[in-house]
């Protein structure tokens, strides 16, 4: 509980501090946030269909085992040893491929926050020299502490 409120406040005042020093260019980087959340959604949804998948695999290899052990005397009196045990090892290679296929989901989602996060940066950046002029009273230092409270945020 203490990791998500000090997640939720490094946020909030990450758009506060972003929202005083540049509402136009906090709002500006706002604009990546709907595809950043879109992809998070879709990531998750496809993490947790292949963590139930894994996890129901291993309880039929769970299963298996134990139906070894129940009955070992069946097991060894018809020497179905290397049967019983290929079933065992089909389903751990099944789970290992699905395990295999989750890690490189996150990877990659892992590589499209990174890639978010530095595009919001260069938008600051781009967008934040634009702004800055004695007009609109918008200074070097603003344009810095916008990008890096709006990282925190991410």
């Amino acid at each position: 509980i203490g990791v998500l409120l000090t997640l939720i406040s490094q946020c909030i005042s990450g758009f506060i501090f972003g929202f005083i020093s540049s509402w136009k260019l906090t709002l500006t980087m706002c604009s990546v946030l709907p595809v950043t959340v879109i992809l998070a959604n879709i990531f998750f949804a496809a993490m947790t269909k292949g963590l139930v998948l894994s996890r129901n695999i291993w309880g039929e290899a769970g299963g298996i085992i134990e139906e070894i052990l129940y009955n070992i005397k069946t097991v060894a009196s018809f020497a179905n040893f290397e049967f019983e045990i290929k079933k065992f090892y089909d389903k751990v290679e099944e789970v290992w491929k699905i395990d295999l296929s989750n890690a490189c989901k996150l990877g990659f989602a892992m590589g499209i926050v990174t890639c978010i996060l530095n595009l919001c940066i260069f938008i600051a950046f781009i967008y934040g020299r634009l702004l800055i002029d004695e007009k609109t009273n918008i200074k070097a230092g603003n344009v810095i502490l916008v990008s890096e409270s709006k990282s925190c945020v991410k």
